[in-house]
């Protein structure tokens, strides 16, 4: 799915309008670098900022407390957790090493915030070319359940490196959210995309909407939607 054309702003906008540039300091020097440019940003550590790992931990800890009694514990739920515990171990040898790149690469920006809830935040991967760049807007998946912005950072960081600009935005989850509201935050993060294009050197005219299992229901849903709206006359 593109964006692509001289108004690129019309098929995402008005989404969280308020929080649309909340990352971005509105005094920015002459000659800062992207990277200087946000704040609340961090090189390796996933925490967001704002928020700190005390108000992470105890808010992961009510989810899971939440979820548990819908997945079953602890019968089914805990024999696929073990044989997920099992995938990752088997996976770690090929996937660690980049992970660790992901975790510590400074033209990858993370925890950019974007929207009031704690899960609204996003990963920016940045080339290392001059601008403009195309652009790719992707959403990862999880069953609605586990979806992660860390998720797609095989294919970020090989987009990265052949000089693609690459956003990947968070979402609330099941049980914190409904499908409506992921649908609602996908949109504000693409939103904050293309309001912050200017800044991150990317091409206006050149964004790509990716959505990878349940992300790519959330992508079609918010092109709908927003087709929807335009077809109204409601720009």
């Amino acid at each position: 799915l593109r964006v692509h054309g001289r108004r690129p702003s019309r098929v995402m906008s008005k989404a969280h309008g308020a929080f649309i540039c909340s990352s971005m300091t509105d005094d920015q020097p002459v000659g800062m670098t992207v990277e200087e440019g946000f704040v609340h940003s961090s090189t390796s550590n996933p925490i967001r900022a704002d928020r700190g790992l005390w108000t992470t931990a105890l808010w992961t800890w009510r989810m899971w407390l939440t979820v548990q009694p819908l997945l079953g514990l602890p019968g089914l739920w805990l024999v696929q957790f073990l044989r997920l515990v099992v995938f990752v171990l088997l996976t770690l040898p090929v996937l660690g090493p980049q992970f660790v790149r992901y975790l510590t690469h400074p033209r990858v920006l993370k925890n950019i915030v974007y929207g009031p809830s704690i899960r609204h935040q996003l990963d920016i991967y940045l080339p290392d070319t001059p601008g403009p760049h195309p652009v790719v807007i992707f959403v990862s998946g999880g069953a609605w359940l586990i979806g992660y912005k860390c998720w797609p950072y095989l294919q970020a960081l090989v987009l990265r490196a052949n000089g693609v600009l690459v956003i990947c935005p968070d979402y609330r989850n099941f049980p914190q959210s409904s499908i409506n509201g992921m649908v609602t935050d996908v949109d504000a993060g693409v939103a904050w995309t293309l309001s912050n294009l200017s800044r991150l050197e990317g091409d206006p005219h050149n964004v790509t909407l990716v959505g990878q299992s349940a992300g790519a229901h959330l992508v079609a849903m918010v092109v709908a939607q927003r087709a929807a709206l335009e077809a109204d006359g409601d720009d």
